[in-house]
């Protein structure tokens, strides 16, 4: 047997009594120097395996998890619209504001309400704007709520994908 441990002074030789022990000792880790077997001590082993976690590759179930997150995160952050400059926040709590809004404003315009109330609206900076009824219904009915369900869908792809062990490179690549 040929296990050495590192010693201040080098390389010391195990017995084969120590070998055999840290052989079969499970969370003992080897590794080669130069040609030779060494036995890393406990601070060693917990660094390389530290290492190895962190390149490690997820599960699917936790890649799906980094999407859920990730696509949530996005959602909230909002959608920056270019038309009113303001970015619309699209959390769940808003998403259902802004449906319920988008309703309203289309039923507004379908029974030629006149004069239909303005919508006031708060950004996800805080700041509030007064919208006519059918810009109301123009920003949340064609802009942010179809990017809502392209960021769910884009999702919902993405986690197919690495059900089907095709996960992409990178998972925030991609999104609408």
């Amino acid at each position: 047997m040929t296990l050495y441990r590192k010693t201040t002074d080098g390389f010391e030789l195990l017995s084969d009594a120590d070998e055999a022990a840290a052989r079969a000792d499970v969370n003992s880790l080897f590794a080669n120097d130069s040609g030779y077997e060494i036995l890393l001590s406990v601070d060693e082993a917990t660094a390389v395996r530290a290492q190895w976690a962190a390149g490690m590759t997820p599960s699917a179930d936790e890649l799906c998890e980094q999407v859920t997150v990730f696509c949530i995160e996005r959602l909230a952050a909002g959608y920056a619209d270019a038309t009113t400059g303001k970015t619309w926040q699209c959390d769940a709590d808003s998403v259902g504001k802004w449906t319920a809004l988008a309703s309203s404003a289309g039923f507004a315009i379908l029974m030629n309400v006149n004069p239909a109330p303005p919508c006031d609206l708060i950004a996800a900076d805080n700041s509030t704007m007064t919208l006519s009824v059918a810009d109301a219904f123009a920003l949340f009915n064609s802009r942010v709520m179809p990017w809502v369900s392209a960021t769910i869908l884009h999702a919902r792809a993405t986690k197919d994908a690495i059900l089907a062990g095709n996960p992409p490179a990178d998972i925030t690549a991609g999104w609408p």
